[in-house]
């Protein structure tokens, strides 16, 4: 017996309405106006029964040429590269910036020490070796800034000394993405999440490919 639609996971029905909508926008179904209407209620709501209203006039269903796009256009690659070479990674500045950009490759475990510095950590071409992440911070009179593209689950677990904790990535997580844990403490220094792509963009980009590919 399926579950009630009011019992499951809001973000999961959202999805589900989302990659409806593409589907049908993609093959010439709705208007590019109607579909940019309802992708912005879709991402409002949290009202399981309001997001399926969005599509339920909508008959053409997701198939596995959609699935198969979606899985290269936009989820985040992990299990690549070797994960013994990659298991721990450490990072340690004083009195200097330091920079993780482009596509390099993401230990299981990644310790930060930071003194009167800034460290920032940038997985938007990052490639995963293990689906979960954890960054151990030691910072004092530093910025431990981290950026994750949209789908990345993120969790934070910080002891703060005159410090915060500024994560925009809450809520934005997909089902069986990479999570990255961050624990550890900051002295009078802040840890600053940022998601890089925001959600509305990478639909928005992702749809008119498709849409590209069926003209």
């Amino acid at each position: 017996m399926p579950v009630k639609l009011e019992d499951r996971p809001t973000q999961a029905v959202r999805e589900e309405v989302i990659d409806q909508l593409i589907m049908n926008y993609s093959h010439g179904v709705i208007s590019l106006e109607a579909f940019e209407r309802r992708l912005d209620d879709a991402m409002e709501t949290n009202d399981n029964v309001k997001l399926k209203a969005l599509v339920e006039d909508l008959t053409l269903q997701v198939d596995e040429q959609y699935l198969s796009s979606k899985e290269s256009d936009l989820n985040v690659e992990y299990g690549y590269g070797n994960t013994t070479e990659a298991e721990q990674d450490k990072i340690f500045s004083i009195l200097g910036d330091k920079k993780r950009h482009g596509p390099w490759l993401v230990g299981k475990r990644i310790e930060v020490t930071s003194i009167l510095s800034d460290v920032t950590l940038d997985f938007s071409e990052a490639r995963f070796t293990s689906p979960t992440v954890t960054i151990v911070a030691n910072t004092v009179l530093s910025d431990l800034k981290i950026k994750v593209p949209q789908q990345i689950n993120v969790v934070t677990d910080i002891n703060n000394i005159i410090g915060g904790v500024k994560n925009k990535a809450q809520g934005f997580g997909a089902q069986g993405a990479p999570t990255i844990y961050i624990e550890g403490y900051c002295v009078l220094a802040d840890v600053k999440i940022s998601v890089k792509r925001e959600a509305r963009d990478k639909w928005l980009h992702f749809a008119e490919s498709l849409k590209r590919m069926f003209s």
